[in-house]
């Protein structure tokens, strides 16, 4: 595709007609469900994504980088004949944070509280850990920090706090006073049995990181960060050389697509593209968007469930 091409997409709304060498692809995620499945809306952004993909020349493939809602749902659109995944390098998913040894707040304490067998849900979060006994106070924070990164990735470690652990809801309130219940994100644990197969690659980081930080106090570890656009597009061209980017894609939720774009593009220029703004537009059809599909009653953040929730957000 060429760039004037692109740029007559970008400003008519309509998607591009085949990815090519050289083009960014990057998708961002618009809500998702409280059990940190994809939800609807990431689906068919997925759906999208995965079209356009399918067109693309076996030789001349795009850079494609997503956020982590994204490529879950995308890897479940696999199939014998198409694997869309494969496009997307792991390196180029902007998922849930890892733990860092700067993340240990407290790692005297931390120790001893993984030591006492008083409750449940610590004897089962001890267990799962792999700990060497001589650790002392100044391997302690790498030490831990490694063994929780082991356990992120077990797509049934949910499976035995179930009973034990309720995920505390994301309050951006405490930041955010003026957002009111707008500013709550749902988070609950999978339901035992709905994933015979495990959880998904990134819905399973993203429980288990909640489930560790529901369990142990933050006095003791921080907090993720929350992935909003900005870091998901900073991530992304983090993972290849911007100068050889010609035309760039961005795939979103209709009413937070300009936000991705700009973000992107805001991103591209900290890192030297020289490219022009009209060098970046829009994938997917406005089509798909109907009234049915905009909107997620089930989403886990209150103010994507509904076009007037999403208003007043925006307008806060």
């Amino acid at each position: 595709m060429t760039t004037t091409k692109l740029a007559t997409e970008a400003a008519t709304g309509n998607s591009w007609s085949r990815p090519a060498r050289g083009d960014l692809v990057i998708g961002f995620s618009f809500s998702l469900w409280p059990d940190s499945s994809p939800g609807r809306c990431n689906e068919l952004i997925a759906k999208s994504i995965r079209a356009d993909l399918a067109r693309a020349s076996s030789h001349s493939l795009p850079w494609v980088g997503l956020q982590w809602e994204i490529y879950d749902a995308l890897a479940e659109l696999n199939t014998t004949g198409f694997v869309a995944a494969q496009f997307v390098p792991a390196r180029a998913v902007a998922g849930p944070d890892g733990f860092q040894p700067a993340d240990i707040r407290d790692a005297g304490g931390l120790i001893d509280l993984l030591r006492d067998g008083r409750f449940p849900a610590v004897r089962r979060l001890a267990d799962a850990l792999t700990i060497p006994r001589e650790t002392d106070s100044a391997s302690a924070p790498a030490s831990l920090c490694a063994a929780f990164n082991g356990i992120l990735d077990d797509r049934w470690l949910f499976e035995a706090f179930d009973g034990l652990v309720d995920l505390a809801d994301l309050d951006r309130r405490v930041d955010r006073p003026e957002l009111g219940c707008l500013g709550t994100e749902k988070r609950r644990l999978p339901t035992r049995g709905l994933y015979p197969n495990g959880l998904r690659t990134f819905q399973a980081r993203r429980v288990n990181r909640l489930l560790i930080e529901a369990i142990v106090p933050v006095r003791l570890l921080a907090r993720g960060e929350y992935l909003d656009a900005g870091r998901v597009a900073r991530h992304v061209l983090g993972t290849l050389d911007v100068s050889s980017i010609g035309a760039v894609c961005v795939y979103a939720h209709p009413h937070h697509r300009d936000r991705c774009r700009q973000q992107t593009l805001t991103a591209l220029r900290e890192r030297g593209w020289t490219g022009r703004d009209d060098d970046a537009g829009f994938g997917g059809e406005p089509a798909d968007w109907d009234d049915l599909h905009t909107w997620d009653a089930d989403s886990a953040q209150v103010w994507c469930r509904s076009r007037d929730n999403w208003d007043a957000y925006s307008r806060l």
